[in-house]
């Protein structure tokens, strides 16, 4: 059975598996979003320390992770382009599926989910960028219904298209 939580320290080494296995994994097929330095265990146990960690467990096996902040990206503020909404976000980053489990919908339920997080808080917006070359995540922005928004530029780290998606109230 599935389930979606917060992250506990505990997780760690199950969330930095399943992270670590499909950065190598986009390493390997010559996607160019996540490098041998990025994200890194520290990373992650940042994310857990600051309650951004969120993981879908099958069971007592972690399946995917990614990390879920409000109002969480700086660079946000400098979008090359126009976001939907000014207030209140959510962003996604870091979202990883455990290469066994890829191609069963866990990243589209992992967004469901966090739409579900943001309708709990009162959030009505989530914000996503994702690299050009990331052609599962564009998938699955336009699958979801995520606009595309314009740019953000990483610096060192490159540009990524942003998405974002208004939520409505489901009373």
């Amino acid at each position: 059975m599935l389930s979606f939580r917060q992250a506990s320290i505990e997780d760690l080494d199950g969330a930095w598996r399943v992270v670590d296995d499909a950065r190598n994994k986009m390493i390997e097929i010559g996607r160019h979003q996540w490098t041998a330095d990025y994200p890194s265990i520290e990373h992650l146990r940042a994310d857990i320390s600051l309650g951004h960690a969120f993981i879908i467990a099958d069971g007592d096996e972690i399946v995917a992770y990614g990390a879920v902040a409000e109002d969480g990206e700086p660079e946000y503020e400098n979008i090359i382009g126009r976001w939907l909404s000014l207030g209140h976000y959510m962003v996604v980053h870091r979202l990883a599926v455990s290469p066994p489990c890829q191609g069963r919908g866990l990243s589209k339920q992992f967004f469901t989910d966090v739409e579900d997080l943001c309708r709990q808080r009162g959030i009505h917006s989530i914000k996503v960028d994702t690299n050009y070359d990331n052609v599962q995540m564009l998938g699955i922005m336009s699958k979801l219904g995520y606009e595309k928004c314009g740019e953000i530029d990483y610096h060192e780290r490159g540009m990524r298209i942003a998405f974002e998606k208004l939520l409505l109230d489901h009373g």
